[in-house]
Formats: C-alpha cells, sequence, structure tokens
C-alpha cells in the first residue's frame, strides 16, 4: 500500500483564528499535501472546542489518533500545525515520543507549505 498516514485536526474555541482554521480547512490542506506526497490516509480524526493543553484522555479524537497509532503501523501523523497538536513543550514531547516509539513522523503541513513557498521563491 506504501506510505500511509492520519490526520488530526482540532478547534479550540470560535475565536477569529479557530474560525479561520476550522476542522474542514484544515483537513482539507492536510488531505492536500498528503496526496502531494503519494500518502493514503487511513482515518481522520479531530476534535471541537478542545484545548491543545488539555490531556490525551480529554480530547477523544487525540486520543483516538495516538491509540491507532499504537495498534497500527503509521508512517505519518499529519496536522496542519503544530498548535493542533499540543501547545506545552512537555506535551509535545511526550505525545512525540509515542509517534517516535513507533517510528511515526509528525507532519505539520503549514510549516512545509510556508517553506516550500518561500523556496520557489527565492
Amino acid at each position: 500500500m506504501g506510505l500511509k498516514g492520519i490526520i488530526y485536526a482540532r478547534v479550540g474555541t470560535t475565536t477569529v483564528v479557530s474560525k479561520m482554521l476550522d476542522i474542514a480547512t484544515q483537513i482539507h490542506e492536510c488531505e492536500k499535501w498528503a496526496k502531494e506526497q503519494g500518502i493514503h490516509i487511513l482515518d481522520i480524526f479531530h476534535d471541537e472546542n478542545a484545548s491543545g493543553l488539555c490531556a490525551r484522555e480529554e480530547r477523544e479524537g487525540f486520543h483516538n489518533a495516538l491509540s491507532h497509532v499504537e495498534q497500527c503501523k503509521v508512517d505519518f501523523f499529519i496536522v496542519f500545525d503544530l498548535a493542533r497538536f499540543a501547545y506545552a513543550f512537555e506535551d509535545i514531547a511526550l505525545y512525540k515520543s509515542i509517534l517516535d516509539k513507533h517510528e511515526t513522523s509528525l507532519i505539520p503541513v503549514s510549516l512545509l507549505v510556508r517553506h516550500n513557498y518561500h523556496s520557489e521563491n527565492e
């Protein structure tokens, strides 16, 4: 089947930023990037009205996404940006260690898209 990934999207509140980065927009951008890379998306997980500061167990979609990584071979855990994954450095390190244990790469696509744009226009 080739490279496999899952997508996780999250919005925390009804702020202007959250409205601009709604679940559908995040998923669309992640799917677009995955398709360009030839990555087959196994599943899509999301949480609404959930802070990135909440524990894994308090974000059902995030908990299910990490459980999927722990149970199945997943090459990529794809998020729109790192803040969708977690806010606190300690949480990022903890959750990233779970991905590393299962040889799953964390991909924040907004950083890659911005990097590619700047590289192509220099």
